[in-house]
C-alpha cells in the first residue's frame, strides 16, 4: 500500500436513522466540493442529483469520482450511458465526472473539511424521516463509520483523486460537453477482467527485459567486393573530378554501395538494429493495446533514426571539409585516373607476373638462361599494355581495397558518428515511452 498522509481526526458512528452529512448541509457558500463515492450504474444520475441539490451551494465548483459497481454485468455499460445522457441534458451538465471500475472509496471534501468512511455519498445518507416514503426493499440506510479531518488546500482529497485517476486501466473522464457515445466504457469493461491486466503486465515485463538486456555497439564492415575493382577505380576518378556537391554525394554513395555488399555497418550491428526495431514494434503494440494510449509519432520516428545514414545527413560545412579530404586521399593514392594508378603500382604488377609466368601469354617475349622473360621485358609489356589494363587491375585487389578504405574512412567515420547520435536519440524516445508505459503498471503487485 502507498502511504498518503499522517492525520489527526475525529471518528463518528452513524446510526442508520441519522443524517451522515448534516454538517456539510449546514455549511454556507461552499466554494469547492469534491466527492468520491460508489454505487450501481443505474444510481449514477440520482447520486449526482443528490450531491448537487443536498450538499452543494449555489455556484459551488463540483468534481465527482463515481465507482461503478458490477462492471462485469452485461447491462452496466448501457446503464451508464443512459445515465450520462440524462446528466448531459440536465442542469447538472457542467459537472466534472470521473468514472472508475474499481474504486470502493467513499469521501467528501467541502472547503477543506474531509469526511471519509463507509457511507456512500448518496440518498442513503439522509435521515430516516426524509426517506421514510421509500419501500422497505428500497431502504438501504445502515450503521456507518465516518472520519472527519481538516484537509487544508485539499491535499488529501487531491491525493485520493490522483491515485484513482492514475489507474488508467479503470478510469475514464466525462463532462457535460462530452459525446456520450465516445466515452470508452468498453475499455473499462475489457480491463475489468484482471486476467487481461496480468497478460498485459507479462507482455510489458517481457519487452522491458529485452530492452534492459539490449546493448548497442556500432561496427564497420571490412568486406570488399573483389569483382568490383574496376568500378571502384572508375568511381574514384569520377569523385575526384566531381564538379558539384550533389555529384560528389551521389558518387560516394555509389562507392559505398560497391565497396560493401549490404551496408558499411557490420553484420553484428545490423543484427542489433533489427533487434532494436523488434523491441520498438513491441512497445508500439503495447501502447496500442493499453488504456490511455500516448501519441506514438516519436516511436514511429525510431525506425528512420536507426537506419544507417548517408552523406545527405552530413552538415554542409563538414561536408566541404570531407570533400577536400577525399580528393586529397584520391590524389595521394594516384587514383585520379586508372592509368596513373597502374603506373604507380607497376612494380607490383610486374612482380606478380614474374612470379606467375604460366598464367600469361608471354611467348613473344625473349627469355633468359632460366627460360623466363626478364623483368625489364615484362615491364615493357606492361607499359605498352601487352598485358591489358583490365588484367593489371585484377592483380591489385589489396591496393585498391586499401585505397577505397582510406578514402571512405573520411566519410564512414562521420556517418558512424551521426548514426550513434541518432541511435542515442532513439534510446531517449524509447526511455520516454517506457516511462509512460511503466506508470500504468508500477502499482501492480503481482510477485
Amino acid at each position: 500500500m502507498k502511504h498518503l498522509a499522517n492525520v489527526q481526526a475525529q471518528i463518528f458512528h452513524r446510526h442508520f436513522s441519522e443524517d451522515s452529512f448534516d454538517e456539510i448541509k449546514r455549511m454556507k457558500n461552499i466554494k469547492m466540493l469534491k466527492v468520491v463515492t460508489y454505487g450501481a450504474a443505474n444510481s449514477l444520475y440520482s447520486t449526482i442529483k443528490f450531491i448537487f441539490e443536498e450538499l452543494a451551494s449555489k455556484g459551488t465548483e463540483i468534481e465527482i469520482l463515481y465507482g461503478v459497481a458490477n462492471f462485469d454485468s452485461d447491462q452496466t455499460e448501457n446503464q451508464i450511458r443512459n445515465n450520462l445522457r440524462w446528466i448531459s441534458q440536465s442542469k447538472f451538465k457542467d459537472i466534472r465526472l470521473h468514472l472508475h471500475s474499481r474504486s470502493h472509496i467513499k469521501a467528501v471534501s467541502a472547503d477543506g473539511k474531509l469526511f471519509l468512511g463507509s457511507q456512500n455519498i448518496a440518498t442513503t445518507s439522509k435521515n430516516l424521516l426524509d426517506i421514510s416514503s421509500l419501500e422497505p426493499d428500497e431502504l438501504y440506510s445502515n450503521h456507518e463509520i465516518i472520519i472527519k479531518m481538516e484537509d487544508n488546500d485539499n491535499y488529501m482529497m487531491s491525493s485520493i483523486f490522483d491515485n484513482l485517476t492514475d489507474d488508467k486501466f479503470c478510469y475514464v473522464f466525462f463532462d457535460g460537453n462530452s459525446c456520450v457515445d465516445d466515452i470508452e466504457l468498453g475499455n473499462l469493461r475489457y480491463w475489468y477482467d484482471y486476467n487481461e491486466i496480468l497478460n498485459y503486465i507479462k507482455d510489458f515485463n517481457d519487452v522491458i527485459g529485452q530492452y534492459d538486456s539490449f546493448i548497442h555497439t556500432t561496427g564497420v564492415s571490412s568486406e570488399i567486393e573483389v569483382e568490383e575493382l574496376h568500378s571502384i577505380l572508375e568511381v574514384l576518378e569520377n569523385i575526384f573530378e566531381a564538379s558539384s556537391t550533389n555529384s560528389f554525394i551521389k558518387l560516394v554513395n555509389d562507392l559505398i554501395d560497391i565497396r560493401y555488399s549490404e551496408s558499411y555497418l557490420d553484420d553484428s550491428t545490423l543484427d542489433k538494429l533489427s533487434s532494436l526495431k523488434e523491441i520498438v514494434d513491441d512497445i508500439i503494440e503495447l501502447n496500442e493495446n493499453s488504456p490511455a494510449k500516448f501519441k506514438s509519432d516519436s516511436l514511429d520516428k525510431i525506425e528512420e533514426l536507426i537506419q544507417p545514414p548517408d552523406l545527405n545527413s552530413i552538415d554542409e560545412d563538414e561536408l566541404d571539409d570531407i570533400i577536400d579530404k577525399v580528393r586529397s586521399a584520391i590524389s595521394y593514392g594516384f587514383a585520379t585516373d586508372k592509368k596513373s594508378f597502374l603506373e604507380h603500382w607497376e612494380f607490383e604488377i610486374v612482380d606478380y607476373i614474374n612470379s606467375n609466368p604460366g598464367d600469361f601469354d608471354l611467348y613473344d617475349l625473349p627469355v633468359n638462361e632460366s627460360s623466363r622473360p626478364d623483368e625489364e621485358d615484362i615491364a615493357v609489356a606492361v607499359s605498352r599494355e601487352f598485358i591489358s589494363l583490365d588484367q593489371q587491375v585484377s592483380f591489385l585487389g589489396p591496393q585498391i581495397g586499401m585505397l577505397a578504405r582510406e578514402v571512405l574512412e573520411h566519410v564512414i567515420s562521420k556517418l558512424v558518428m551521426i548514426h550513434e547520435e541518432r541511435v542515442s536519440e532513439a534510446y531517449d524516445i524509447l526511455e520516454s515511452s517506457i516511462f509512460e508505459l511503466r506508470k500504468k503498471v508500477e502499482r501492480f503487485n503481482i510477485s
